[in-house]
């Protein structure tokens, strides 16, 4: 897909080779990076992940200076593609107005898998990073994308910082969109203050926040649609059941409804200059609960971070244990409703995507923590707030 063999239409010689190496080998690969020039090579694997911190961001640095020194000349994962004005670095080249290496992450397997690209270089400066559609979701996933970086590109916050929009475009039939990279980061684990702090200023950012009762709020009726539109999943009358639940434990509960990013998980952001640099925002959605993005993110540092089970996450949540962003939004009253609704929300999400058929990670298997987790959220709030 990203380097088309062009030998048949003679822009392409005998010596125009692509050659990458797949790290850490072929058979597991999570980054494929360009053999040479080694520069490019070495700066792939020092930012393979912006939002490394402590000892993760040291391990990059080891692992930079080991390919540097030529350690990817040596390694079995060596893959060899007809390189041509056809492929996607010349593209962006092209783009970007000069010369460039890209490297590819390779992630688990999910619903909304697309290729992602280090944009680099040949010194070895990170320059963007680029996304590719490969289907009508994650084409809508993209086009999502773009349409929410040139919302947030109109506003100024204080806590918030957003990637740059540089390109958006069709390349082979894929959707392109092209961001600016995030470099000078702090190297320190963002502060629970200021990623709250962030996620106030993005639940505001198109206006005033709507509150109300949860009986009347339009993300009741928006929820309640999505989990009647899932017809026969096996997950419907669960979701169902968590949705009556609700009704009857909050109705008259008091909702703030804002905006929210959707994937507010800590390996999508990084601190710098003081600010939150947040990147990944093609699940951004409007009328949605105002600290969603606080739950997801200590569900999600509890899952896949301190990998503990999901119901142990989803009891901890509930009863306030290490969940530091979330204390900024829960009361001891409301705590159960935003859990919950939480927890519906994504449940939903994941079958609407298909990620219970796809995923290969521990939230998308619902079948073995919707039902309990959903039973501890009603043990929840048969109890009298503390």
């Amino acid at each position: 897909m990203l380097w088309p063999d062009s030998s048949d239409d003679g822009s392409a010689g005998a010596s125009d080779v692509s050659s990458l190496v797949a790290l850490p080998n072929a058979e597991n690969p999570r980054l494929v990076i360009p053999r040479r020039p080694r520069a490019a090579s070495a700066a792939a694997v020092r930012h393979y992940k912006t939002s490394a911190t402590g000892r993760t961001r040291w391990l990059a640095r080891g692992g930079a200076l080991a390919v540097r020194a030529g350690l990817a000349d040596l390694l079995p994962g060596r893959i060899d593609l007809p390189a041509g004005s056809d492929d996607i670095r010349h593209h962006l080249r092209d783009v970007l107005g000069q010369d460039v290496q890209v490297a590819l992450y390779v992630g688990p397997r999910r619903a909304v898998e697309k290729p992602v690209l280090q944009v680099l270089s040949p010194a070895g400066e990170v320059l963007a990073y680029a996304k590719l559609s490969t289907g009508r979701f994650t084409r809508s996933l993209v086009e999502a994308e773009v349409g929410a970086l040139g919302a947030l590109s109109e506003q100024s916050f204080s806590a918030l910082e957003v990637p740059a929009l540089l390109h958006t475009g069709e390349w082979h039939g894929h959707a392109l969109i092209v961001q600016q990279a995030v470099t000078g980061t702090s190297g320190r684990a963002p502060g629970h203050a200021l990623v709250a702090a962030a996620i106030d200023d993005l639940a505001w950012f198109r206006g005033a926040a709507l509150s109300g009762r949860w009986a009347a709020s339009s993300y009741r009726s928006r929820l309640l649609r999505r989990i009647d539109a899932l017809g026969p999943s096996p997950h419907r009358p669960a979701l169902r059941s968590g949705f009556a639940l609700l009704d009857r434990a909050h109705s008259f509960s008091t909702v703030r409804l804002g905006d929210s990013h959707g994937d507010w998980a800590p390996w999508n952001m990084a601190q710098r200059h003081g600010r939150l640099v947040v990147w990944d925002w093609e699940h951004l959605t409007s009328g949605v609960p105002v600290g969603f993005d606080a739950v997801h993110h200590d569900f999600s540092r509890q899952v896949v971070v301190d990998d503990l089970p999901v119901v142990d996450v989803v009891r901890r949540l509930l009863d306030g244990h290490d969940s530091p962003v979330t204390d900024h939004f829960a009361t001891s009253a409301d705590r159960s409703l935003l859990v919950t609704a939480y927890l519906l929300d994504i449940a939903a999400r994941y079958v609407e995507d298909g990620e219970v058929v796809v995923g290969g990670t521990p939230t998308s298997r619902l079948e073995e923590w919707l039902v309990p987790a959903l039973a501890l959220c009603a043990r929840a709030q048969e109890e009298p707030p503390a």
